[in-house]
């Protein structure tokens, strides 16, 4: 287990002799993915809304209202309600875990995620494999039998566990680097543990 001064110190961006391989928390970038990710999908729930509507005017029936008041009825508030709350709702559900992302240390250990001055570290023994989703956006573990989750419950057969969120792919750019880095590391500390294909979550 390590301190949290200890996973903070300095070390080489590449795992080399002795090193270790430590990736900060980069919570800035996080929270703008949220951030943006919000402002898409009430942007998306705006257009969609305005299409329906649009669709309700053309295909109105009663001679008594027109294409106008149909597409007026709702008003700026009836338009904007349901995008501001979706946009409103994700932020308050992404917010705090893309703020509270732990940073994650590899080393001749294993692997350790800190948050503040609370350190976990899943050891090498404890794993039989590691590998990404599909998205890319998780580095799983495949835990062995008998083998401690977070928490302290023992798993009674092997199985993969998610472990690291590697944060909103606004760009593809930084989470590529990312999953380079960790595969690097594992391949060093844990040569031949990293899977190449993608690993499912059951």
């Amino acid at each position: 287990m390590f301190t949290a001064a200890a996973a903070s110190a300095a070390t080489p961006d590449e795992p080399g002799a002795g090193g270790a391989l430590v990736l900060p928390p980069e919570r800035g970038r996080r929270v703008l993915g949220v951030c943006a990710v919000a402002v898409a999908l009430a942007v998306a729930l705006l257009l969609l809304e305005t299409v329906l509507i649009l669709g309700a005017a053309v295909f109105s029936k009663s001679p008594a209202v027109g294409f106008a008041e149909i597409v007026a009825a709702p008003g700026a508030a009836g338009y904007a309600a349901l995008p501001v709350a979706a946009g409103v709702l994700t932020l308050l559900v992404s917010l705090v875990p893309a703020w509270r992302q732990p940073e994650l240390r590899i080393d001749e250990v294993g692997l350790t995620t800190v948050r503040g001055r609370r350190a976990g570290t899943v050891p090498w023994a404890d794993v039989e494999a590691t590998g990404f989703t599909r998205s890319g956006g998780v580095l799983v573990l495949v835990l062995r039998a008998h083998a401690a989750l977070p928490g302290g419950r023992e798993l009674d057969r092997s199985r993969p566990v998610p472990y690291y969120a590697l944060g909103v792919a606004v760009r593809g750019g930084p989470r590529r680097e990312r999953q380079r880095r960790i595969r690097a590391a594992i391949e060093h500390f844990a040569p031949g543990r990293h899977a190449e294909g993608p690993v499912r979550v059951s």
